[in-house]
């Protein structure tokens, strides 16, 4: 996740492994950019992706091969979501509130978006689908809850931010293309068990982290 538009008033911490060359990449990418493209149509463009991700799960129940779609619309998002926010600092755009509010809010659309996709797909998984929603919806309200108390935005857990994520969904979908769906069958599980142990890990250290600053400010 990514904020839009100037907000270096957000310190930002627990960077994931690949922020480095992230950084390196947007700063020589952003002179480039022509001037239409700007935060606020690139922050849009994550919902616009988080649409067509709902509707490439439905036609992939026909063809798995509509996965490679489905892997094209991760790195589209993953490249305007990475962008929007260092464009409006770069521009001075000034929508550090309205990218903020609504940078964060498309991302939790997208991440119902792809949910919806491969509940498309394994219709009889819904329950580990809904288990995973429920578990990184959670760490997404508990990054916010810590933001809003500490204006610290937390970026990944154990240096692992959504970008990885992203790029463990590609290598998904490049495996259930060349197998079958029944890989999900075997994933799904393993990633809800995984996504419960981080929320559990998280909100244990937030919680003693806040607890003791509480017991400290008395």
């Amino acid at each position: 996740m990514t904020s839009s538009d100037g907000d270096t008033h957000v310190a930002k911490t627990q960077r994931w492994r690949l922020w480095d060359l992230e950084q390196r990449w947007i700063a020589a990418t952003i002179p480039h950019l022509p001037r239409w493209i700007n935060g606020k149509n690139l922050t849009y463009a994550t919902l616009y992706c988080a649409i067509l991700a709902v509707g490439v799960g439905w036609v992939a129940r026909t063809s798995l091969h509509w996965l490679w779609a489905l892997s094209a619309i991760i790195i589209i998002q993953y490249i305007t979501d990475s962008l929007d926010g260092a464009v409006g600092r770069y521009r001075g755009s000034g929508l550090k509130h309205w990218g903020h509010y609504m940078d964060h809010l498309f991302d939790f659309m997208f991440l119902g978006g792809l949910i919806m996709a491969y509940a498309f797909l394994l219709p009889d998984m819904g329950r580990w689908l809904l288990a995973l929603m429920i578990g990184f919806g959670s760490l997404f309200v508990s990054t916010y809850l810590l933001y809003g108390i500490t204006q610290e935005f937390q970026m990944g857990i154990a240096r692992i931010g959504m970008n990885e994520a992203k790029i463990g969904l590609i290598i998904m979908n490049t495996i259930i293309i060349f197998s079958s769906t029944r890989v999900l069958e075997i994933i799904l599980p393993i990633l809800a068990a995984a996504v419960g142990v981080a929320l559990i890990v998280n909100v244990s250290t937030v919680q003693k982290r806040l607890y003791k600053k509480d017991t400290q400010d008395k």
